[in-house]
């Protein structure tokens, strides 16, 4: 078995993204398991990543912007050389038409979380005017000849119902977690690290300052929780369109001035500590997959309160784990303020319920269940 995994991932200077995250931890699975992968990925910096069994190909230097990325790809596919039978594996629609287009006697497995959101919420006009008529075509060809596509149970009714001839290619799968990294640590001594104050209520959200997190939402949650918590932090760890990313200091500044911390990009090592700073985290996307966010809080033993987005429902089981509430300020309000006050009553008792849903979703697990799509396309394309 050989393995190619396209996506802008440089394995030497890991940024923030579910799917970065997602993308690294099949790789190093894999490169654990013995198969041998090669990475399409890029470079960031002047260090390049080499591990046995690894090889890493950038597609583009300097930059992860997608759009850089695809049309790389696009230029590249057709004189890209690939053992016979490797598996090239994608983690979005867009990133995989190179290959459906010129590496088609290659098996193809696409991971996707809902399509079309992206473009709906950040290219609004070109959505309503062609493109999603346009998307939705290259969706269908390129589905027809896509091996496999692993996904979350919303995008796989989204996939059945507009394509039920696609059903027997799709497997579901949940994020996975690395709990080496993501482990409970001392509050105080956490935020000490990040020069946050000691005993006051703290919310954290770690992810990218894009359309599709809908950090206005979480905004004026946040302001209508602290009528409540007064003291209370919001603690934003990511980075995003510098547009956008200066709107949402605009309006924490309007709705809750002084009280809005933003951390920027945060280095992935240090993204646990940013979770264990907080009492709760909070994520209130338009749309997600299986958020690997949301298990590495529990792996920390901090619940989670959440928009219905993605398969979070099936990870926020019980209270003692978090909230799943409505799109709405005061139901997000009303959630923020439960968890944390559950959260100072009984930290210890939170704290034990919290990691084990996390432990069932190791990288290891997420690994396997790839690895045996992987064996299950390879017998039936070798038959």
């Amino acid at each position: 078995m050989r393995v190619v995994i396209a996506h802008p991932v440089d394995p030497a200077a890991l940024t923030e993204g579910g799917a970065v995250r997602y993308a690294w931890l099949v790789v190093k699975h894999q490169l654990e398991a013995g198969i041998p992968t090669t990475l399409l990925g890029v470079q960031l910096g002047q260090e390049r990543f080499s591990a046995k069994g690894l090889r890493f190909l950038p597609v583009v230097r300097g930059t992860d912007d997608w759009y850089r990325y695809l049309i790389s790809l696009l230029r590249k596919a057709p004189f890209l050389h690939f053992p016979e039978g490797a598996i090239i594996h994608a983690m979005r629609l867009d990133f995989l038409l190179p290959f459906v287009l010129f590496k088609a006697r290659h098996p193809l497995v696409l991971t996707s979380d809902e399509p079309l959101y992206w473009l709906r919420l950040k290219y609004p006009f070109v959505y309503r005017f062609g493109g999603k008529a346009l998307y939705h075509a290259v969706e269908r060809y390129s589905l027809k000849r896509i091996d496999r596509v692993i996904t979350d149970v919303k995008t796989r009714d989204y996939f059945v119902q507009r394509y039920p001839w696609a059903a027997d290619k799709i497997r579901i799968y949940t994020a996975g977690v690395d709990l080496s990294r993501f482990l409970p640590q001392d509050k105080a001594q956490a935020r000490a690290a990040l020069g946050l104050p000691q005993g006051v209520p703290i919310v954290v959200f770690i992810g990218r300052i894009a359309h599709q997190k809908n950090l206005e939402l979480l905004l004026g949650s946040f302001a209508e929780a602290r009528k409540r918590l007064p003291e209370a932090l919001l603690v934003l760890a990511g980075r995003g369109d510098p547009e956008y990313e200066e709107s949402i200091k605009e309006l924490a500044e309007t709705v809750a001035p002084g009280h809005v911390r933003f951390l920027g990009e945060v280095e992935p090592d240090r993204v646990g500590t940013v979770i264990n700073a907080g009492e709760v985290m909070v994520l209130t996307s338009h749309m997600e997959g299986s958020p690997t966010v949301v298990r590495e809080a529990l792996a920390c033993g901090v619940p989670v309160v959440t928009t219905d987005a993605g398969d979070v429902r099936s990870i926020i089981t019980n209270e003692r784990l978090g909230r799943v509430v409505t799109a709405e300020p005061e139901a997000i309000a009303d959630a923020l303020v439960e968890v944390i006050r559950m959260v100072r009553a009984e930290p210890e008792a939170v704290q034990e319920a919290c990691r084990p849903p996390a432990q069932a979703s190791s990288y290891e697990s997420l690994g396997e269940t790839v690895i045996e799509v992987y064996r299950d396309i390879l017998t039936r394309w070798r038959g």
